[in-house]
């Protein structure tokens, strides 16, 4: 009997994590496209989608595989270097890489399995 008060705590200790992180991880996606999206409409804009970055690639590291941070670390990177018809461009960019990083941790049967 104790084996199984215990097995259900770990359980439920496990899924209010996995809801945890999901929302947390979505949250943060949903801030880095409206960061990018306000980069996209003025340059002033270009240092805090930066910041928002940087306070949230840590945390993405831990839940979302490298291949779909790697694009967005470089298109960051370069940004200062590019004129401003391809800074709106990767800011258009970085929006959709921001929606699959939402769209990946949303619960489904993929996820759960």
């Amino acid at each position: 009997m104790k084996r199984g008060i215990i097995a259900l705590i770990l359980i439920a200790a496990i899924g209010l994590l996995s809801v945890f992180t999901s929302k947390e991880v979505t949250e943060r996606a949903d801030k880095l496209k409206a960061a990018a999206l306000s980069a996209c409409e003025s340059n002033e804009y270009i240092e805090p989608l930066k910041n928002t970055w940087k306070e949230s690639r840590s945390f993405f590291s831990l839940f979302v595989s490298h291949i779909h941070l790697e694009p967005i670390d470089e298109r960051i990177d370069s940004i200062d270097l590019v004129t401003p018809d391809e800074i709106k461009e990767s800011c258009a960019e970085i929006v959709a890489y921001a929606e699959e990083i939402g769209e990946l941790m949303k619960p489904s049967v993929y996820n759960i399995f």
